[in-house]
């Protein structure tokens, strides 16, 4: 039984010793892109946890690697929008922030901590849809299957999530 079969199978014992083998050549992959220790030991983990969420669809046609770094780069992708998000929102508040009340500049730092606080006061259940969403990249649809909810009421917290912090930040 090739390593491809075992992992459809579930068979956990090859999935370590695949994880074992490919997280080093992974880790040096996404850190050449990243540039960032702890983002490429991230990106190292979402790739294997999407690879293990998603074994039962792995093809006999291509071989592990091919298969692991598709996911992989799919994954930096995912990282690499997920910072331009968080890099638009800092840039829109901040001009939002200047624009009315121009003595007052804003750091990155307390930029942050605004939006953790913000994201912090957010319903318990509406906070852990926009995580997995907005921080995590989950899609509406892995959201939905995770947490047994319907693919409306994720995009309805999610909307709602928006709305709440834009108005705890003053952003409109």
């Amino acid at each position: 039984m090739s390593d491809i079969e075992a992992l459809t199978q579930s068979d956990q014992s090859v999935f370590n010793r695949l994880f074992d083998e490919h997280h080093k050549p992974l880790y040096y992959f996404f850190i050449k892109y990243t540039g960032c220790a702890e983002d490429a030991e991230d990106l190292v983990q979402q790739t294997f946890i999407k690879i293990w969420q998603g074994r039962a669809g792995l093809s006999l046609q291509y071989t592990f690697s091919q298969q692991l770094f598709s996911v992989a780069k799919s994954c930096m992708i995912d990282h690499f929008r997920k910072q331009q998000k968080q890099t638009a929102l800092r840039v829109e508040y901040l001009a939002d922030a200047n624009t009315k009340e121009p003595s007052v500049t804003i750091t990155d730092f307390d930029l942050e901590h605004r939006i953790d606080k913000a994201i912090e006061h957010l319903p318990p259940g509406r906070r852990k849809v926009f995580r997995m969403s907005r921080i995590e990249g989950f899609t509406y649809q892995e959201i939905a299957d995770q947490l047994s909810l319907s693919v409306k009421t994720v995009e309805s917290q999610i909307h709602k999530a928006i709305k709440q912090l834009r108005k705890a930040l003053n952003i409109f």
